[in-house]
């Protein structure tokens, strides 16, 4: 398909097109297959069938000059207004400069056709400095255009950003015109083990129907956060795939009136603390329990203590798990996974258990010197047996007890 292109035989792309549809038939995620199909079709007059292509891999390479580019190209002859708008697309995507002169080229000539000319001389000139900078001869295009009359009369503009980000409207409403805005809020910054140079950042997004925002993650040096708060208003369009992995197309900011307004709150209690690693576990019904780190809240650790949380949800290999966004001690007791007891107590090897099914930690019974057939007044909290795989009660606190009669 290449070597058809790259000679313009029209009998050989011919030929060569129903062997590109087997390999996207065989290898469906190969983006460059499908890139050379539409190129192919493009090149062949097929412009309306080159189209649907063309923005499936737009979408796939959102962030990519050379995506927004042929999308362009595509469009430039019968919707010439789309077709510029693809273009200041391109220009804005992060790019080496030596990459972008083909584009600047191609857009300096749409300038002069529009009679925008201290723009297209911008960009001509931007393209002839970034050939210059790398060794390259200039083209034969860039020649001409240094030597004609209204480029050398015409003063360059300083900058055509503002006149991209102008124009971009058409190109995005065309590839996410059907897809909803979807309310997110600004999460943090993180980097992997094997890659720390490369931060990422979280967004928590809200889907229809789901509780709890979802956690998506982008890279950070391809979109500007740096004067957003964290739990900053987002809006965010985008697709999940059948893995449940979301491709982010479009992302703006969203005022809101309180930072995190996507992240709901819960009542929990602290169930386990563990001073020495500085870490405490705390449970909000049978589906949403989780780790704090000591360092992230500063906040008093004991257990029995109740906390209100905002935390949004991601899955691993492991499952669904749960991210602490904000955390603070409250008098606000949590439903269903609380409640005050009493009864008497059978110890067997150390460990407690009431006759309603309170089960006592060895801890608990050391502390108050609890032993068999003592009655017991305290808090219990609900606990999930992993080696019986099944739910309980378990004292959090012993509020009150009396000895067995002598």
């Amino acid at each position: 398909a290449k070597d058809a292109l790259s000679t313009s035989n029209q009998e050989h792309m011919q030929y060569i097109l129903p062997y590109v549809d087997l390999a996207i038939e065989r290898f469906e995620d190969n983006i460059w297959l499908v890139l050379y199909k539409t190129k192919l079709l493009h090149t062949l007059g097929r412009d309306k069938e080159a189209l649907s292509y063309a923005i499936s891999i737009v979408k796939s390479k959102i962030n990519e000059f050379w995506a927004w580019d042929l999308l362009g190209e595509i469009l430039i002859n019968n919707e010439p207004d789309k077709g510029f708008s693809c273009y200041c697309k391109a220009l804005l995507c992060r790019s080496e400069e030596k990459f972008l002169a083909g584009v600047r080229m191609k857009f300096a000539h749409l300038l002069i056709n529009r009679q925008m000319l201290p723009e297209a001389k911008c960009e001509i000139v931007l393209a002839m400095n970034s050939r210059e900078a790398e060794g390259w001869k200039l083209t034969q295009e860039m020649l001409a255009y240094q030597q004609s009359e209204w480029f050398r009369n015409t003063q360059a503009s300083d900058d055509n950003t503002t006149l991209y980000k102008q124009h971009l409207d058409l190109a995005e409403a065309m590839l996410f015109e059907d897809l909803a805005w979807l309310a997110a809020n600004l999460g943090e910054t993180y980097t992997i083990p094997n890659n720390p140079r490369k931060p990422w950042r979280k967004l928590l997004v809200s889907f229809p129907g789901n509780t709890l925002p979802q956690e998506i993650s982008v890279p950070e040096n391809k979109y500007s956060f740096k004067d957003l708060k964290l739990g900053a208003g987002l809006s965010v369009k985008g697709e999940l795939d059948s893995n449940g992995r979301f491709t982010l197309y479009m992302i703006k900011e969203r005022q809101v009136q309180q930072l995190w307004d996507q992240v709901p709150s819960y009542i929990g209690v602290i169930d386990h603390v563990n001073h020495e690693k500085k870490l405490a576990h705390f449970i909000v019904d049978r589906i949403i329990d989780g780790v704090l780190r000591f360092k992230d809240f500063p906040l008093m650790y004991n257990e029995g203590n109740f906390i209100k949380v905002q935390l949004s949800s991601y899955q691993s290999k492991h499952g669904i798990g749960y991210h602490i966004h904000t955390c603070e001690l409250t008098e606000e007791q949590p439903k269903n996974v609380v409640k005050d007891f009493e009864g008497c107590v059978r110890e067997s090897n150390g460990l407690g258990f009431t006759d309603n099914d309170i089960f006592i930690d060895r801890p608990l019974m050391m502390f108050h010197n609890i032993e068999d057939d003592d009655f017991v007044e305290g808090t219990a909290v609900l606990n999930y047996n992993k080696k019986r795989n099944s739910w309980g009660w378990k004292a959090l606190k012993i509020n009150n007890f009396k000895e067995e009669d002598a």
